[in-house]
């Protein structure tokens, strides 16, 4: 049994904008195709926002997506992207950062593959894909395009499903159904998702430093769209692997949250 332990504020006093707390478990990788773990996850969470996000009160909102279009027999989702998100770089999130991620998965043979096909997300002709993988087939280009995956503009997603998928919405605030840049991505080449230096995001952290087996920091992105909702302007993971130890760094006020067994 887990219990947590948790405080009020910074665990520096009344620094109410620094949230550090103790992880029993570290962060293994920041690629949103192959990242399968929950630490992972909810880091790629705070610095990458997909289409759609779940809010403080577990709703799911839009979030890339400034609005979404339904056909009416319900196979085609139409997706408007906001044109004030930007990956912390400077360059635009666009349409194209969503079929090179999604069309990548597939590439690269990644861990979610699964998730496009029948029964999941249902996308148009994403099980034909699988199944190429699973019987060790080469994908070609065409063979990715095919994929009912298209940017009709730079802030036009259009997505065409098999059947209709009432939890859709719900499927695009998942991590492997999130965007990726392209540039960045290829000269990253394996190295992408391995280090801080490693990712880029459009969400509303930064990843500054990443120390493996020891801390991770973030900070707030100051050119995220909602950024003046976003109250604080830094987040700390220590990994603490003994619940003694960190129970004794909760009570020091060392941090802010702390598991204990």
């Amino acid at each position: 049994m887990v219990l947590t332990l948790t405080g009020c504020g910074g665990s520096n006093g009344d620094d109410i904008t620094t949230y550090t707390y103790s992880s029993e478990l570290d962060i293994k990788n920041l690629d949103s195709s192959d990242a399968d773990d929950g630490c992972s996850l909810k880091a790629i969470h705070a610095v990458i926002d997909g289409l759609t996000k779940t809010d403080k009160k577990g709703n799911i909102v839009n979030a890339v997506a400034k609005s979404e279009e339904l056909s009416e027999d319900g196979l085609t989702h139409t997706y408007k992207l906001r044109k004030d998100f930007k990956w912390t770089n400077g360059d635009p999130v666009t349409a194209h950062d969503f079929v090179y991620a999604w069309q990548r998965i597939f590439r690269k043979k990644g861990s979610y593959y699964y998730m496009f096909a029948d029964g999941i997300a249902s996308i148009e002709g994403a099980q034909e894909l699988s199944d190429k993988i699973d019987a060790g087939e080469e994908l070609t280009d065409d063979d990715l395009n095919s994929m009912g995956v298209k940017a009709i503009d730079d802030y036009t997603l259009e997505v065409k499903t098999t059947v209709r998928v009432s939890f859709f919405d719900e499927l695009m605030a998942f991590p492997c159904f999130f965007l990726i840049n392209e540039k960045f991505c290829e000269k990253q080449g394996d190295k992408y998702g391995k280090s801080a230096k490693a990712i880029l995001g459009n969400g509303a952290f930064i990843m500054t430093n990443w120390e493996p087996g020891s801390v991770v920091e973030f900070e707030k992105n100051e050119s995220y769209y909602d950024q003046k909702h976003v109250k604080l302007n830094k987040l700390v993971m220590k990994l603490v692997q003994n619940p003694k130890v960190a129970a004794q760094s909760f009570m020091a006020g060392e941090t802010d949250y702390a598991p204990i067994n």
